[in-house]
């Protein structure tokens, strides 16, 4: 079985939830590198499937949803969709979690056949009024 790796390249703990699955992986933050030390990357594996989109599991046949909300950071979640090609199948994969930011690769390095959509979430405050902050009802 093929694996997609999730690594976590901020100091912030943050949650990933692959396909809306019951409950995120929670990836903790990076450390700082000792000089002249190689950094070490906090991750989590999901498996990579060759069936469709199923929760907590990458699916090479359909687009895949990834949440990933920051513990301390004041920005709503990050929502992607990633879809693979299926020339990637038993290839490991390797995602790389930054804010605002996701890249994908293979072993080698390669982002080929891996193609990542980003969907902003807006947060609305819903003011004491009863009208939300950007001026919507509530």
């Amino acid at each position: 079985m093929t694996t997609a790796f999730f690594f976590n390249c901020v100091a912030d703990t943050i949650s990933v939830n692959l396909n809306l699955g019951l409950s995120p992986e929670i990836i903790n933050g990076r450390g700082e590198a000792a000089e002249n030390q190689p950094m070490v990357l906090p991750m989590i594996p999901f498996p990579i499937i060759a069936t469709g989109a199923e929760q907590g599991k990458m699916s090479l046949l359909d687009k895949n949803l990834i949440i990933i909300s920051f513990e301390t950071l004041q920005t709503s979640a990050d929502t992607y969709e990633i879809q693979l090609d299926k020339e990637l199948d038993g290839k490991s994969l390797y995602f790389y979690v930054f804010e605002n930011t996701l890249v994908g690769q293979d072993a080698r390095g390669m982002g080929d056949g891996i193609s990542i959509s980003i969907h902003k979430v807006s947060q609305r405050r819903v003011l004491q009024t009863g009208i939300a902050d950007d001026g919507g009802p509530a």
